[in-house]
């Protein structure tokens, strides 16, 4: 299992692309 900072910045990362990929479609 990951460790709770590993899962974090994971979850940042994907929070980011999702983010890009909503402003691409708009």
């Amino acid at each position: 299992f990951l460790n709770p900072e590993t899962r974090v910045k994971m979850l940042e990362n994907i929070a980011a692309i999702v983010e890009t990929l909503t402003v691409n479609i708009e």
